[in-house]
């Protein structure tokens, strides 16, 4: 009786661990990810959910799963037929209100889902979709892409200064 007991809690709370756990895939490579993302889009957020404080014992529908709900305003559809204008961006990836992104997403549910966080590729404030017009989808993620690698590497060179400023006052105290 006990071992039946038993093997029933380890069956439902595996099939409640099933029910609420999300999908991820390993990246591979930027052409499989274009390939089998049915939307590609360049997007604004609008407004991240606060963060506050976690009561004991609830969890905000925001933080259900690792995922956090975002609004986005959608500039401009690169792939699929996400419609310009508001959605909202279910993903890992917690973006900043104001910041523009490249999204390899779904939109089949009618809201954007990018549920790995290297889905949703940051272009900072200021980025013309106008650039991007008439030209072939690579060439379109291909040129977001060199954005974001231009300024990550401006990021790296400033922190590597801090890095070198911050081990000198480790070694004069």
């Amino acid at each position: 009786m006990k071992t039946s007991i038993v093997t029933i809690a380890v069956l439902l709370a595996l099939a409640a661990g099933i029910a609420l756990a999300t999908v991820t895939r390993p990246f591979t490579s930027w052409d499989q990810l274009e390939e089998r993302s049915p939307d590609i889009v360049i997007a604004k957020c609008l407004v991240t959910p606060g963060m506050a404080p976690i009561k004991e014992g609830v969890v905000p529908n925001e933080l259900r799963n690792g995922l956090v709900a975002s609004e986005i305003n959608v500039l401009s559809t690169l792939k699929g037929g996400a419609k310009p204008g508001p959605s909202t961006l279910t993903s890992r990836y917690i973006p900043r209100q104001g910041e523009i992104y490249l999204i390899f997403a779904d939109f089949s549910t009618g809201a954007c889902e990018a549920l790995d966080s290297y889905q949703v590729i940051p272009l900072g404030l200021h980025f013309s979709t106008n650039d991007l017009a008439g030209k072939p989808l690579d060439e379109q993620v291909r040129e977001a892409l060199n954005l974001r690698l231009k300024r990550v590497r401006e990021q790296l060179e400033g922190l590597q200064e801090e890095r070198a400023r911050l081990e000198t006052g480790i070694k004069a105290h």
